[in-house]
């Protein structure tokens, strides 16, 4: 078990089982499935990516589905302070974790959270810009949209956490 405790009191025996003990608190329903290997030509399998799937080997597409299903039939909408976490903020927040873990941090929860909602915020900002930008040519035609962008302004003092300047 790789998750086991090992002891030991230098500091990258304590420092690994620190790591072992947040990793088992963070996921305490873990599972473990082995697959074979996807292809039997070593040159093939240097590029998995581009290989189609009906190549792979029957054994290794039979496990994958397996996995699959399995995956499936036991995954839970995970949901943070009563909102329901669509996979962009899951992922925001699964990215937040392992950076805070890899540098030696203990996450936390409402650090975590903040993070995801200012991805969510930024992504919000980026659509309106381009929703705007879009609206803009569409009505005063493509050089006079280049002209006024105002918007643009907006996104970087929002980087700078500073008001836009005063329209004159």
């Amino acid at each position: 078990n790789s998750l086991k405790q090992e002891g030991g009191f230098d500091d990258a025996a304590m420092r690994q089982d620190q790591i072992r003990a947040m990793i088992k608190g963070f996921f305490p329903r873990r599972d473990c499935v082995t697959l074979v290997r996807p292809m039997l030509d070593e040159s093939a399998l240097q590029s998995l990516t581009e290989q189609p799937y009906e190549t792979l080997r029957s054994d290794f597409r039979s496990g994958v589905e397996g996995l699959r299903e399995r995956f499936f039939q036991h995954m839970e909408l995970k949901t943070m302070y009563g909102k329901n976490l669509a996979g962009k903020n899951l992922a925001t927040l699964t990215r937040v974790y392992v950076d805070s873990m890899n540098e030696g941090n203990t996450p936390t929860i409402a650090t975590a959270w903040t993070r995801v909602v200012e991805a969510q915020c930024d992504e919000g900002v980026e659509k309106a810009i381009a929703e705007y930008e879009r609206l803009m040519k569409e009505k005063l035609g493509a050089g006079a949209a280049a002209e006024a962008k105002p918007a643009r302004k907006v996104k970087k003092n929002k980087k700078k956490k500073t008001p836009p300047p005063a329209e004159q």
